[in-house]
């Protein structure tokens, strides 16, 4: 029964993979993995001012009696403008962690706008940015080479084929009949004592007789078997 639902939706996908191949990508550069610790710190760093502010709000309500009208008309939108920025650090850091497109594009944007705002600050008289412009710099030049971009699959790894699937087979090709069971083999007789061939007695001598243990033919007058030796009388 579950079958019956599970197999239309299997097709789709085999459909979807013949269009979209599996991405193989190189393994994971170690400025990447850089970067997601910085987004994980960052993230945290952010939590923990949004703690604080919410603190330094609860501790002024709580001695000076101040409500929205007075601190907290400022405090609770940088808390949540914090929060808000927290959460997106994670979130990058997720994808850029495992590659996805939409990270690399982010990242990109992010220290292209950090890059702008640093010139910006450089031409009002603030030169410690031209640290921060380095930084960006540095940045950007990693994250256009051609291994970080393979592995965020902007550019095709080389080295490997993509071979589509194959295309989805009929369910009445897919059937297999059961092969019928081979005939057992007849059954072997039992073992049987077959006695032994003793020889005919011969007929045509003329006052013989036959030994009783090894039925050679004798002298009626003979005492002894000549071939066995058995006593006859």
């Amino acid at each position: 029964m579950i079958a019956c639902f599970i197999s239309p939706y299997r097709t789709k996908m085999s459909r979807l993979t013949l269009f979209f191949p599996p991405l193989i990508r190189p393994p994971r550069p170690i400025g990447i993995t850089i970067l997601v610790i910085l987004e994980i710190v960052s993230g945290i760093f952010d939590f923990l001012i949004a703690a604080l502010l919410i603190i330094v709000y609860a501790l002024a309500f709580s001695f000076f009696g101040m409500t929205l009208s007075g601190l907290g008309i400022f405090v609770i939108p940088l808390v949540v403008v914090f929060l808000i920025l927290g959460i997106f650090s994670f979130i990058l850091a997720f994808g850029l962690w495992t590659g996805k497109h939409w990270a690399w594009v982010s990242t990109v944007i992010l220290s292209i706008i950090g890059l702008a705002l640093s010139i910006v600050g450089v031409i009002l008289g603030n030169y410690l940015d031209i640290v921060l412009i380095v930084i960006y710099v540095i940045m950007l030049g990693y994250l256009s080479t051609s291994g970080v971009r393979m592995f965020f699959g902007r550019v095709p790894y080389p080295g490997y084929y993509y071979p589509p699937p194959p295309p989805p087979t009929p369910y009445a090709a897919q059937y297999t009949p059961p092969q019928a069971s081979a005939a057992p083999p007849p059954p072997t007789p039992p073992p049987y004592y077959q006695p032994p061939a003793y020889p005919t007695p011969p007929t045509s001598l003329a006052r013989t007789m036959m030994c009783p243990n090894c039925f050679s033919p004798v002298s009626v007058a003979a005492a002894y078997c000549a071939r066995c030796g058995t006593r006859l009388r």
